[in-house]
């Protein structure tokens, strides 16, 4: 993939993760899942206008979740060429560090979110939940 996974229309990106080539995989996939979750929760905040202050690190989040996406995809072709495993464990832990502060962003929003709208915080928690267990699963691997 050569263009950012973001400039590329989602059935392509679907066909290069599936494709046989090493990227995008796992990390890249859930940055993209989690970027999507997160971007439910900012969908939740806008239409309630619950807790506002939540609105601005999310936001911040979903770009750093949007960067680690095309990072990984870099760092898996760097391992290629180097097997240097320095970006390989460094992108998957910067992707988790955005997870878990968006996770937390999603738990703090759920107690001010009812009615049938609360089903997408709880789909974005979901998601993020998703998210970083892939995540996890990609740095073990990549520790061996």
């Amino acid at each position: 993939m050569s263009a950012s996974v973001w400039q590329v229309p989602l059935a392509e990106f679907q066909s290069e993760v599936a494709a046989a080539q090493p990227a995008p995989a796992g990390v890249a996939v859930a940055c993209v899942t989690a970027a999507l979750g997160l971007s439910l929760l900012v969908k939740v905040l806008r239409i309630t206008g619950q807790r506002p202050e939540l609105l601005e690190p999310a936001l911040r989040l979903i770009e750093e979740l949007r960067s680690a996406a095309d990072a990984d995809v870099a760092a898996v072709h760097a391992y290629i060429q180097t097997r240097s495993k320095h970006a390989m464990l460094d992108v998957p832990a910067r992707a988790a560090h955005a997870v878990a502060e968006a996770s937390t962003l999603c738990a703090e929003a759920s107690q001010s979110v009812t009615g049938l709208i609360a089903a997408d915080v709880a789909s974005a928690g979901a998601l993020l939940r998703g998210a970083m267990t892939a995540i996890n699963a990609c740095l073990s691997a990549n520790w061996e």
